[in-house]
């Protein structure tokens, strides 16, 4: 993979992880306004955007963690050599 590429993908991860967090942030403040003004609201109904969120963050930074140990690695081969 080109550093191009690889750069595109950073952002396409982050772009991907901002947006779903900006969905559940949304809803919790919908659900919170709904509450204030009909006196309750369906929280449970979020999951449905929290775990996906949750998921997609711990795939981004186990990606992101492995493709920087993988690059430094190979550059001390890259070094011993």
């Amino acid at each position: 993979m080109s550093g191009k590429d690889e750069k595109v993908t950073r952002v396409v991860g982050r772009a991907c992880v901002v947006t779903i967090w900006g969905f559940v942030i949304l809803g919790y403040i919908i659900c919170y306004v709904v509450e204030q003004y009909y006196g309750y609201a369906m929280y449970y109904g979020m999951i449905v955007f929290l775990v996906p969120a949750i998921i997609v963050t711990i795939l981004f930074v186990i990606g992101t963690t492995t493709g920087w140990l993988l690059k430094r690695r190979s550059g001390h081969q890259a070094l011993d050599e």
